[in-house]
């Protein structure tokens, strides 16, 4: 079996919460028609997604939510890894400095191998990343490669990565798809206050609502998010999403809990 993993992240430094995420999708079904078509139209620049600068329009909402209506028709066939992670610490002054690399050089690995693992047939995975030059600085492409594919070689696993390919923003609908997922999941953790947020976290918020409101797309999609949380321990825990579902709802009550 062939795959197609794409990593992206959101929130770095002091941004919290940051969060690394991973999609894969069998190569047969990206390959083709709606998610060829989909690519097709961002390399033309007909379409455009970035839940960042998302503010309301109502062109872009609509390109939101048809994406959201994509990756939930795909569902049976499509794994998503997320890793929420605090900044790494140590009480050793000689490896303290070295917590960026640690970052880029562990966590990576951990969101896509638990994507490729386990699997009792060969699969071949192909990787793609957003170009950055943070990941330029630390080679990320070529020791992500490398890494899984000796952990595959260590614990007996049937996968092998043969590619791992830096891709120009706007280029690949793949990586398009996990920064908008990663970008709704930190909206949705970062609920508060309605009447503290800003214009453009009202508007992300009210879009978040009307999506989990009007129909259950969008809350399939995260329920078939494997969450996970680093902080500074050996292992990662597994984590429930819908616990922050739950809080977005209570902290939006009179929004999510009005008659439809």
């Amino acid at each position: 079996m062939n795959l197609k993993v794409f990593f992206d992240e959101s929130g770095k430094g002091r941004d919290d919460p940051k969060l690394m995420g991973s999609l894969a999708i069998p190569s047969n079904v990206y390959d083709t028609s709606p998610f060829l078509d989909y690519s097709l139209r961002l390399r033309t620049g007909e379409i455009r997604f970035h839940w960042k600068d998302y503010s309301g329009d109502s062109a872009k909402r609509r390109e939101i939510i048809s994406l959201v209506e994509l990756v939930s028709r795909f569902l049976d066939v499509i794994k998503i890894n997320v890793i929420l992670y605090t900044s790494p610490h140590s009480e050793n002054p000689n490896v303290a400095s070295l917590d960026q690399e640690m970052i880029y050089a562990k966590l990576p690995e951990r969101v896509i191998y638990g994507l490729l693992r386990d699997a009792n047939y060969n699969v071949q995975a192909d990787l793609f990343i957003e170009e950055s030059p943070h990941y330029t600085k630390y080679d990320l492409a070529t020791q992500l490669k490398r890494s899984l594919n000796i952990q595959s070689l260590y614990r007996g696993e049937h996968y092998y990565v043969s590619a791992c390919t830096l891709m120009p923003k706007g280029s690949e609908i793949g990586l398009e798809t996990m920064d908008l997922i990663l970008g709704i999941m930190r909206n949705i953790m970062r609920s508060g206050d309605p009447s503290s947020q800003s214009k453009k976290q009202s508007d992300k918020n009210s879009l978040i609502l009307s999506m989990l409101r009007e129909d259950d797309l969008l809350l399939s999609v995260l329920n078939k998010v494997r969450f996970f949380y680093w902080n500074n321990m050996q292992s990662l825990q597994e984590q429930s999403f819908m616990d922050y579902v739950m809080r977005f709802a209570a902290a939006n009550s009179q929004i999510y809990f009005a008659p439809k």
